[in-house]
């Protein structure tokens, strides 16, 4: 969980916090927040799957997706900016979370966000 909202991601994913370098030798990596200061991340395997889920800076103009689709999931209204099939980018301001997925599984992940409980 991370502030409002819920996202679930397959037992063998790694799981960081304020982080922003996926774990390369995991089958995926759900990053929770940003750290005050990026760090330089090895390379990632292009067929990596993994998920950052952030509190978007709403008064920035850079934090609205620019090409939204809407759809609701479980529940959630959520904005969706899809570049491709491997990626994908959603805002959900009643949960005031922005999350990015990359990889195969990235839209099964996407589609499991519900409200915290």
């Amino acid at each position: 969980s991370y502030g409002k909202a819920e996202i679930s991601v397959p037992r063998a994913w790694v799981v960081r916090r304020n982080s922003n370098c996926p774990d390369a030798q995991a089958p995926g990596t759900l990053l929770l927040g940003f750290p005050s200061v990026s760090d330089h991340c090895p390379e990632i395997s292009s067929s990596a799957s993994y998920a950052v889920v952030t509190s978007p800076d709403r008064s920035s103009s850079s934090s609205q997706l620019r090409v939204p689709g809407h759809v609701t999931v479980n529940g959630v209204r959520v904005n969706v900016d899809s570049s491709s099939p491997l990626a994908g980018q959603w805002d959900a301001p009643s949960l005031d979370v922005q999350i990015e997925a990359t990889g195969p599984l990235s839209t099964r992940i996407l589609r499991t966000l519900r409200p915290g409980r």
